[in-house]
Parts: C-alpha cells; structure tokens; sequence
C-alpha cells in the first residue's frame, strides 16, 4: 500500500490562501454582475404615461426573466426612470404625472405584486434569506406582525359601589359613602388647608 505524503505546514497555508483568492474573486465577480443588471436601467428616462409604463415593466420583467437577475422594487423603480419613493407613491395614485391614470397605479400594484411572489417562493424554498424576506415583505409588501384582541361586554358587570361592596366587600374592609364624594388624601389636605386660611 502506498501511502501519500503529508503536506508541509506551507503547502497548507498556500492552498488555504488560494481557497481565500477564489472566495474573493467569486465574490467581486458576482458583485459585478449585480451592479451590471442595476446599472443596466440607470439611464432610463422618467416614465410619462400609462402607455410608457407599460411597455418599461414590460422590458424590466423581460430582461430578469432571460438574464435571470432577481427582480426587486429598487430595480423596477430605476427602470422606471425614478426612485422607490416616487414608485410608492404612485402605487396609492398620488404624485401621477398628467398622463398617468389609475391604470399606472393598478400595472405598479401588480408589478410588486409578482416581485413579492417570488421573494415569498425563493424564501419558502431556502434559495433566499427568511430575515430579508420578511423585512421586505414589511417595508414593500404591507406584511405586519398582528395580534387581535377582542374584548367583549360582560353582562354580569359591576355597576355601582353597593354593588362592588356587596360582591368584594369580604376582601376589602372599607366603609364608602356614595353620597360623599371621595378625593385622594392629599387633596383633601389642600382643602382643609384653605379652608382653614379663609377663617
């Protein structure tokens, strides 16, 4: 049986640093590809019209569909010609320019629509980060952490002092005159003080 050699303390410290090379470049690589497709839509001119809308959201989903680029809000809004605020706003029909009508509100609805689909799928499969998902679905999607509480009337409920005595009066050793009204101890001190002064 032959036996490989051992490596050297520097053979291993070279491969290691190799491995640490590609990381990074694989790394700078995939950057640059990113920034590629985001740059892609920069120089795109402001949208004008329903027409214009639809034919850009058109091309934005048409170019991540073949370059296989992840379609996002911030993407689709330079795509636009604009940022994401201005795409927010004209999701809820504020901000249009004149040419624009309900029907850019109803194509940008549906545009992040489909972009909140995919994240929830890419998600849902373990190909994204559930943290970022959920962060997006929170500030683009309208995800929120809820809990409902519902109170309701109990019919039985305690109305009056006589009634809070009669039910509690076992617990709590307390004489209370209804008729009199009952101010905190050191309001009434302010008021014997005053009434004290004015004698």
């Amino acid at each position: 049986m032959i036996m490989g050699r051992k490596k050297t303390d520097e053979e291993r410290a070279l491969a290691k640093a190799e491995k640490k090379q590609q990381a990074l470049e694989e790394k700078r690589d995939a950057t640059k590809n990113v920034l590629s497709n985001i740059l892609y839509w920069q120089g795109a001119k402001l949208v004008r019209s329903d027409v214009d809308v639809a034919e850009r959201l058109t091309a934005f989903f048409r170019r991540c569909e073949e370059t296989g680029e992840i379609p996002t809000v911030e993407k689709m809004s330079l795509a636009l010609g604009t940022y994401s605020a201005r795409v927010g706003l004209w999701e809820h029909g504020q901000g249009l320019l004149p040419h624009m009508t309900e029907a850019t509100t109803e194509m940008i609805r549906k545009a992040k629509h489909i972009i909140a689909a995919l994240d929830a799928e890419l998600a849902m499969s373990g190909k994204a980060n559930t943290h970022v998902y959920v962060f997006r679905a929170k500030n683009y999607y309208g995800l929120k952490d809820q809990v409902e509480t519902v109170v309701t009337a109990n019919k039985d409920q305690v109305k009056t002092p006589e009634q809070l005595l009669k039910r509690y009066g076992n617990v709590v050793d307390v004489e209370y005159d209804h008729k009199k009204p009952s101010i905190p101890i050191e309001t009434a001190e302010v008021v014997e003080d005053a009434e004290r002064d004015k004698r």
